[in-house]
């Protein structure tokens, strides 16, 4: 006789709750066809017992793991955490998961995560992400991976995205090619979800984490129901997992995009497991109608409650999604061509206006935020949030975005669209208002189309002071969705408080002036900033720009060259440290390495900065002026600065550095004309 249902309810909410269970007891009661449902569970209690008991103690700070140094945590869950770490062995950042060992039984289910991880190692998939090593220290398990930026689906379709059954097919055929990559591999991943399905910045759809590893990033008792939802009937049943149980849980991953639900829906394992008994399963076209048919016939042959009635393979499913996408009817019904006869007709009679199509690529222009705060002299903070945004849109996939310099040139100018479109080259821009009141903020910002001043997407924030950060990434989000793009590499997103980045924007601003005495007065503020908050990287890169333009101007400031020196290399590398992926970093990186007349490695850290942003023209114009010229590269720093002209067609700072090239180059009459255009549009422009 099997163990009662309500049992194994009991069991599976004790574990939830925490509450010590008698296994052994239990085990005497149970028929021998459960005793694989119980080892699951038994494995569950087990796990979550050693991540209460051997948590790293609260307030210490993990600096080191082996060879790797660390910088943050970046997620915590139940099991484990995630660390954002680096290997220096690899010159490169990782995402490293610690786990702790059983302190009774040191042969616990945690210690598989070694051996497993050194499987996995060996499966080298761009759908799959890269384990580079697992090793054992005290007692956690080290498991330090590639570190993927980007967002699951879980959080794209908690962001209300919606996705087409062309979307769903694209993302299923890389799912299967990753989950064919670790099966053939001779491993099996036992917890596909939408949770573990990353698409990373580069427009890749990444595997994430493997059934021993677990979700670090959600607790069990936050959503109970999350992983069993996707799990295989069978499964659930108390048998192995296998390829089929891998495939079902892929097609639940299709079932929840294509209509935001499960096949088999319950609110707690036992309604879970008697629902499946009694075939109470939604079909897709129930659901939602508008799914193809076809589409709908192979996600159901993959969820099929029979193991034997599935796909064999990954490769078969994911054979099944390419039929589809490549597959295009070519003969029109009565129905559709009588849409296209109704379609004609309401377009010629021109009663429904409609948006002019996208020509082309998008280019976007992010006009300076209008400040409507009645504090004097509080501009600053609309063009620092102007400003974050054109950053935070720089790394996206499948668009170009003007530079900071050309949008400004627009400020407090009248607003002529058509001129905005012509002048930088813009199909599309993004406009608004900030208003500060006290600790009170209001932000509205738009995307509009320039072609027929079409608003495409607007919206108005009215939050706290300290929600500025979350508000630039829901603009730049709501822009991605809206144009259906990709996000890109990403930035990271600090959380420093609103006076400490009141403090950074001020003394960006005044690096910007250029002036050995703007220069120091920028250093004081960074200082500042640095010292409210040391792990804000930006400031160290900015701290160490500002010692580069002390540097040029020797004995005006109270500084040698040497003593300037010493203050720009500490920042810089402090500012890599911090972030790898800033751009401003590498640039700083690049100006010390040019004053230490080290100049390969400062070509190379100017061109991995303009690799991680290329819209930061002021890098291409530090590149040209700290390294190009002096090694008399001509050549490539004109191309270097054309390239910038192209993002950034009004900067006068780039005409500028030109007119200094081309002094260098004899040719003079070139910058004369270039230093007239500066002269004619800003007489005060510093030479």
């Amino acid at each position: 006789m099997s163990a009662p249902e309500p049992l194994l309810d009991s069991l599976a909410r004790a574990i939830l709750d925490d509450t010590p269970v008698d296994w052994a007891d239990v085990e005497a009661r149970s028929e021998q066809a459960d005793r694989p449902l119980l080892a699951q569970l038994r494995l569950l209690a087990t796990l979550r017992n050693v991540g209460r008991t051997s948590e790293w103690p609260e307030g210490s700070k993990l600096e080191s793991w082996g060879r790797l140094r660390v910088f943050e945590r970046i997620g915590r869950g139940a099991f484990g955490e995630v660390y954002r770490a680096w290997d220096p062995t690899l010159d490169r950042e990782v995402a490293l998961k610690l786990l702790p060992m059983d302190p009774v039984d040191g042969a616990s289910p945690a210690s598989i995560v070694i051996e497993e991880g050194r499987l996995l190692a060996r499966v080298r998939h761009p759908n799959v992400v890269t384990i580079y090593g697992a090793e054992r220290i005290g007692q956690r398990i080290g498991l330090w991976m590639e570190l993927v930026n980007g967002r699951t689906l879980e959080q794209t379709m908690g962001d209300g995205a919606a996705f087409t059954d062309e979307q769903v097919v694209g993302f299923g055929r890389e799912l299967c090619k990753a989950v064919a990559a670790v099966h053939d591999a001779g491993l099996l991943h036992r917890d596909i979800k939408m949770q573990n399905v990353m698409v990373a910045g580069d427009g890749r759809v990444v595997l994430m984490d493997f059934g021993t590893g677990r979700q670090l990033s959600e607790k069990a008792e936050s959503h109970p129901a999350g992983t069993p939802l996707y799990l295989a009937p069978e499964v659930l049943s108390g048998q192995k997992a296998t390829i089929q149980s891998d495939i079902y849980s892929i097609g639940v991953v299709l079932y929840r995009l294509l209509t935001g639900g499960y096949p088999v829906q319950a609110k707690n394992l036992l309604d879970l497991r008697r629902a499946h008994a009694d075939g109470e399963r939604h079909d897709i076209r129930s659901v939602r109608p508008v799914v193809a048919a076809r589409l709908a016939r192979v996600v159901e042959r993959a969820i099929d409650p029979d193991p034997r009635r599935r796909h064999p393979s990954a490769e078969a499913l994911g054979a099944d999604l390419a039929a589809i996408h490549t597959t295009r009817p070519v003969v029109l019904g009565a129905y559709a061509i009588l849409a296209v006869l109704t379609l004609s007709l309401i377009v010629w009679l021109g009663s429904s206006p409609r948006t002019p199509p996208l020509a082309g690529r998008p280019v976007i222009a992010v006009l300076p935020f209008k400040n409507l705060s009645a504090e004097p002299g509080s501009d600053y903070f609309a063009d620092g949030l102007t400003d974050e945004i054109i950053r935070n849109l720089a790394v996206i996939d499948g668009m170009d975005v003007r530079s900071q310099t050309s949008s400004f040139f627009f400020k407090s100018k009248e607003r002529n669209l058509r001129d905005i479109g012509d002048q930088l080259g813009a199909n599309l821009v993004v406009e608004g208002s900030v208003q500060r009141d006290g600790r009170q903020l209001r932000i509205n910002g738009r995307l509009v189309q320039v072609a027929g001043d079409v608003v495409l997407w607007s919206e108005r924030f009215d939050r706290p002071l300290e929600d500025v950060f979350a508000i630039q990434d829901e603009i730049s989000r709501a822009i991605v969705n809206k144009l259906r793009l990709t996000v890109g590499r990403g930035q990271r997103r600090y959380q420093t408080d609103v006076a400490t980045y009141d403090l950074y924007l001020r003394a960006r601003q005044l690096v910007e002036r250029r002036g050995t005495e703007s220069a120091q007065q920028a250093a004081q503020l960074f200082e500042q900033v640095i010292a409210k908050d040391p792990a804000f990287a930006p400031a160290h890169a900015g701290l160490s720009d500002a010692y580069a333009l002390m540097s040029i101007e020797i004995n005006r400031n109270g500084l040698s060259f040497e003593e300037a020196l010493s203050r720009m290399r500490p920042a810089a590398v402090r500012a890599i440290e911090l972030d790898p992926l800033l751009s401003e970093a590498h640039a700083a990186m690049g100006m010390t390495y040019s004053r230490e007349l080290q100049w390969e490695n400062a070509r190379n850290s100017f061109r991995r900065a303009i690799e991680l942003n290329p819209s930061l023209t002021q890098i291409h114009t530090r590149y040209s002026t700290w390294t190009l010229l002096p090694l008399g590269r001509l050549d490539e720093a004109e191309t270097l600065l054309n390239r910038a002209l192209e993002t950034d067609p009004l900067s006068l700072a780039v005409r500028r550095e030109l007119a200094n090239l081309q002094i260098i180059a004899g040719r003079y009459d070139e910058a004369i004309a270039n230093l007239k255009h500066v002269y004619a549009v800003d007489p005060g422009f510093p030479y």
